[in-house]
């Protein structure tokens, strides 16, 4: 699915899928949040809960952080190529990748939730999971584990 999503806008949603972040977290995501040398991503700030939490980056994660050229005019990671500063929505990418996917349902919950069920299948702790997330409670990050939308399948994207 993430194939079909146009090349200037599949770092960001690769990124959500890799790490399990808020749409907002990716879209507001500087470059001092991303701690190459330790593979670890800082979010701080359009969190949910206002916490700090770090993540750990995968292989892909580092790639879609690196895949967009670092520009001294826009502090951002995930920018749009045409206006060169961040995006304030992406929405459309997505959508129409789902459609032609032939999930037009999808929703960037559920790269999220493939997240999670990643961890859970690598055998992450429900608090590891819960941390990562950023969740209040372990009931939210199992509910969030859970595969709740028809047609929606992990691993499909």
């Amino acid at each position: 699915m993430l194939d079909a999503i146009r090349p200037e806008c599949r770092p960001l949603f690769v990124f959500i899928r890799e790490t399990g972040c808020l749409r907002e977290e990716a879209l507001s995501l500087q470059h001092w949040q991303v701690q190459e040398d330790s593979e670890l991503v800082v979010f701080s700030e359009n969190t949910k809960s206002k916490k700090r939490r770090y993540v750990g980056l995968s292989e892909e994660a580092i790639e879609a952080v690196n895949s967009l050229p670092r520009l001294d005019s826009c502090p951002y990671v995930f920018y749009s190529l045409r206006f060169l500063t961040r995006w304030a929505v992406c929405r459309k990418p997505l959508e129409n990748a789902a459609k032609q996917a032939g999930v037009p349902d999808l929703q960037v919950k559920d790269l999220i939730r493939h997240y999670a069920i990643s961890l859970a299948e690598g055998d992450a702790g429900m608090h590891d999971i819960q941390q990562a997330l950023g969740h209040s409670s372990v009931g939210i990050t199992k509910s969030t584990t859970r595969s709740s939308r028809p047609g929606i399948q992990h691993g499909r994207f």
